[in-house]
């Protein structure tokens, strides 16, 4: 019951940070045969090996995602919940925003505002949480966008995110997807 209660909080804070950041739009563009097809309209697939002041192998839970874009920008939300036996529930979010006219190709979080292109991670274990953005302590995280059309958007991401709170670094490498 604790999980399910977990579970309904993450989606349900997503969805209105979601809700909050953007108003939906279609993406003019061409439009070409999804490459995930088990992805839902609406969701978002973020995967990532987290490592240095914490380590994890975060792989995003689909009822706990979704992605919401306007004229100005994607933002891809995406959670994951598990038990950690007398620990508690851990609790993780990975949340990319992107520009909505973002092109295919290389680019950089520093060669936009972090209001415009970011990349978070944070779990919570119920004693203590963190956080890391790719706007704190000197870091930026790479991203190549390898797919983008009026439905879909995917690509890959390497660098490093901070958490000036604690002072802690960590690097992060993985790939994201989402259908509108």
């Amino acid at each position: 019951m604790k999980k399910i209660i977990v579970s309904a909080t993450i989606l349900g804070l997503l969805s209105i940070a979601s809700i909050a950041v953007v108003s939906c739009s279609k993406k003019e563009t061409t439009t070409t045969k999804p490459t995930t097809p088990s992805l839902a309209k609406g969701k978002s697939a973020i995967s990532a090996n987290v490592t240095g002041a914490y380590t994890r192998n975060y792989k995003s839970n689909d009822m706990l995602s979704t992605v919401v874009q306007s004229t100005s920008i994607i933002n891809m939300g995406s959670g994951a919940s598990s038990t950690l036996g007398s620990g508690g529930p851990l609790t993780e979010q990975f949340v990319v925003l992107l520009p909505a006219n973002i092109t295919m190709g290389a680019h950089k979080t520093t060669d936009y505002s972090s209001s415009i292109a970011s990349f978070t991670y944070t779990y919570s274990d119920g004693t203590i949480a963190h956080g890391w953005t790719s706007g704190g302590l000197e870091t930026a995280v790479n991203f190549n966008v390898t797919k983008i059309t009026a439905e879909e958007v995917e690509g890959t991401f390497e660098g490093r995110m901070g958490e000036e709170e604690n002072n802690t670094i960590v690097s992060v490498s993985g790939s994201f997807s989402a259908k509108f």
